[in-house]
């Protein structure tokens, strides 16, 4: 009986575990297209602003919002008033990391939003970074 009982809470801890990693990498950072091409759709709510020359990490002031759609075009609003569209393709590196590229774009937004960085999305957050290249990040949070 009490062997019983001792592989019965071995096999609880186990299932426990495993869904706890399952879990875990549901919310992991996208390192594949088409992974993260699925986990960015959707809509977002940029939260902060990293300065690439400083490193200086800013909340953001102004409501801006992302809604992305399952054919990679992005709209940004601006206080509730779509200001910019863009169309972006994503590249795997050889090292895993995603690169974004904006390849239209239409409307005008009122600050410097990067042709290309790094892209970085899971299930709950999503980062279009050029910091590498002292431009800035925006780190976005899902609406």
């Amino acid at each position: 009986m009490k062997s019983f009982l001792i592989d019965s809470i071995h096999r609880i801890i186990a299932i426990v575990l495993l869904l706890s990693l399952i879990s875990c990498k549901q919310d992991s950072i996208a390192t594949e297209k088409a992974t993260a091409d699925k986990k960015a759709t959707g809509h977002w709510r940029m939260v902060s602003i990293t300065s690439g020359w400083t490193g200086k990490t800013d909340s953001s002031t102004e409501k801006i919002e992302m809604s992305i759609n399952d054919q990679q075009q992005a709209i940004i609003y601006k206080n509730d008033t779509e200001v910019s569209r863009h169309q972006y393709v994503l590249e795997e590196t050889g090292s895993g990391i995603l690169r974004y590229k904006i390849t239209q774009r239409s409307g005008s937004f009122s600050f410097d939003w990067p042709e290309e960085g790094y892209f970085k999305v899971s299930s709950k957050q999503l980062i279009l970074d050029s910091t590498p290249t002292d431009g800035p990040a925006y780190t976005f949070e899902r609406n």
